[in-house]
């Protein structure tokens, strides 16, 4: 990743240095939907390399995507990296993000997911990252806002990320300035997290204490979906984590109220109802497994690993999140 080699596109001309685009693309029905607003996206930014993570056998897609980029211009270089389910990694989205680095030729990269649309404002990150000691990064995004509640959680996202760069303030966008990156991030701590590869890589650059992190004034990326953590399941497994440090007799009277607090804070600022309903079950089932590992987890590393498997593959549909 020398940063001098990586194809045609230009970088945005100008002082803009060299960079290459990530962008994972599972290719259901719904992401190609999205893909026609987020790689023509992409590619209007005039990135010199697109690097297109797919899993293997998905030879369509890689013709739907050539076909895509063909149609709108795009004069950079284009690759596909495939990559096999592996017992090896526990999050195969982890996986394919990882191969997708080690394939870029730039030591610049934009990482951002198929269902949200970039803007001109992203392009200052090209220019913040990989200087001064920043290794990452971070776009602001607007979310997807269609009723009240949706102004509301924007609201309170926004206010949020103005406070500062903390892993909880991630966007699902970010530049990284790669031979950083694998300065702070191991093959191993990435394969060894079920979830929150932004949590993750923020949170190794930041405890490592030889990197920073930088946040991009401005709009630089548009949600077409809801976002991750705004998935019920997410959000009963962060109320369960708060539920279960709430037990005056375990945590001790103080440390209970502070988390019940944030857990209805939550709730309300955030438009995430399903935050105080797992709260509300991890107080009624102290003695659950669920509860005893979230006592022993740190909140982060419940989000990247155990959180999921308690709540993820239930029957949401049917059983509700009152289980």
């Amino acid at each position: 990743m020398t940063g001098k080699d990586g194809g045609g596109g230009g970088g945005g001309g100008g002082d803009m240095p060299p960079f290459g685009i990530v962008v994972p693309f599972r290719g259901t029905k719904r992401e190609r939907e999205f893909a026609e607003k987020s790689i023509p996206s992409a590619i209007a930014l005039g990135p010199d390399e697109l690097v297109v993570g797919i899993d293997v056998g998905s030879d369509d897609l890689a013709d739907y995507t050539s076909s895509l980029c063909e149609r709108h211009g795009f004069a950079g270089r284009l690759s596909f990296v495939r990559v096999e389910r592996s017992t090896e990694w526990r999050f195969h989205l982890a996986n394919v993000m990882w191969h997708c680095y080690k394939a870029s030729r730039n030591d610049a990269v934009l990482s951002f997911n198929v269902d949200s649309v970039l803007r001109r404002a992203a392009l200052r990150g090209a220019t913040v990252v990989g200087r001064n000691g920043v290794a990452a990064a971070l776009v602001s995004k607007r979310i997807l806002t269609r009723t009240p509640s949706d102004y509301v959680r924007f609201a309170a996202l926004s206010l949020r990320a103005r406070t500062g760069t903390s892993a909880a303030a991630s966007s699902g966008a970010y530049w990284l300035h790669l031979p950083w990156y694998f300065a702070n991030v191991t093959r191993d701590g990435l394969a060894g997290i079920s979830n929150g590869i932004d949590d993750y890589m923020l949170t190794q650059i930041v405890d490592n204490g030889m990197h920073s992190i930088a946040r991009i004034t401005g709009t630089g990326v548009v949600s077409l979906d809801i976002e991750n953590p705004d998935y019920p399941w997410r959000q009963f497994a962060d109320g369960i984590w708060h539920g279960a440090n709430s037990s005056p007799r375990r945590a001790g009277p103080r440390a209970a109220l502070r988390q019940a607090a944030l857990a209805m804070a939550k709730a309300a600022a955030y438009q995430r109802p399903h935050v105080a309903r797992g709260w509300l079950w991890a107080m009624r089932h102290q003695d659950s497994e669920a509860c005893r590992v979230a006592r022993t987890t740190d909140f982060i590393d419940w989000v990247m690993d155990h959180g999921s498997k308690y709540v993820r593959d239930r029957e949401w549909g049917r059983k509700g999140t009152g289980f």
